[in-house]
């Protein structure tokens, strides 16, 4: 009687599970990398304008020409570190009160 119960149990489990996996079928790998790729250029992005970013927060004097600089220019890496160190500079406008 036991072996009856867990053999109608373990089969039921089973048709429930497959229920469950026709309702939420598994991801596959093309939605997986679109996703991945979606969250990477994100994050490419928002590291390429990091330097306008960081112009934009401090309230640099500067941070239009920061900005397009790390635009035209970022793409060289030279550019993109000369447009960081200039955000970084300390000529910011004074925080008003």
């Amino acid at each position: 009687m036991a072996g009856d119960v867990d053999k109608n149990f373990g089969h039921t489990g089973q048709m429930l599970a497959g229920v469950q996996h026709a309702q939420n079928p598994p991801r596959t790998s093309d939605q997986n990398s679109s996703s991945d790729a979606v969250v990477f250029a994100i994050m490419a992005l928002l590291l390429y304008f990091l330097p306008a970013l960081v112009a934009s927060q401090r309230r640099h004097k500067n941070r239009a020409a920061i900005g397009i600089m790390n635009l035209f220019l970022g793409w060289t890496g030279l550019g993109w570190i000369g447009a960081l160190i200039w955000a970084a500079t300390a000529n910011t406008e004074g925080r008003k009160q």
